[in-house]
């Protein structure tokens, strides 16, 4: 009889850099040009990592669904749209993890400050991550079923940005 693995492994990715255009909604915002370079970067350094994403959650933004596409590229993991990372708190990201399959060892969510600031703040060894700049990526790991995920439990166990590969 085959277990499942107690470990799961949690990615947490800022969005890339994006542009500020006058008279544009903040949802509607798209990457500039480094953006975009630094995803494609990202790409191969996060499908070439210890536990890379077998999912992507992401928030519904322009800017984060435009990260989640390139990120995605050398992945080629599943993505689903939620909105609710947008503004999500810690606990809000708990509750989404209470939903996924155990089957499922890592994930990652692709979103905005200040939530990926409120999940590693919850987390135990957060002073290991002091900054967290656009296209920054955290991997998380917890051991115990995805039911009962908290950010309490959690060590970082890989933190990568995107000018150390550039």
């Amino acid at each position: 009889m085959i277990m499942s693995s107690q470990e799961k492994y949690l990615w947490i990715i800022r969005h890339a850099k994006s542009a500020r255009p006058f008279g544009v909604d903040d949802m509607q915002r798209p990457l500039n040009e480094r953006g975009e370079r630094d995803g494609v970067v990202m790409s191969k350094q996060l499908a070439n990592a210890d536990h890379a994403p077998e999912k992507l959650l992401v928030s519904d933004a322009l800017r984060t669904t435009l990260t989640a596409e390139l990120v995605n590229a050398e992945l080629q993991a599943e993505i689903e749209l939620v909105p609710e990372l947008y503004s999500a708190n810690s606990s809000d990201v708990e509750s989404l993890m209470w939903g996924l399959d155990d089957e499922t060892t890592s994930v990652a969510i692709v979103t905005h400050l200040p939530t990926i600031e409120r999940c590693l703040w919850a987390s135990k060894n957060r002073k290991q991550v002091d900054f967290f700049p656009t296209l920054g990526m955290a991997c998380l790991e917890y051991i115990g079923p995805w039911h009962s995920f908290n950010f309490r439990s959690t060590v970082v166990r890989d933190f990568m940005i995107p000018r150390s590969f550039r």
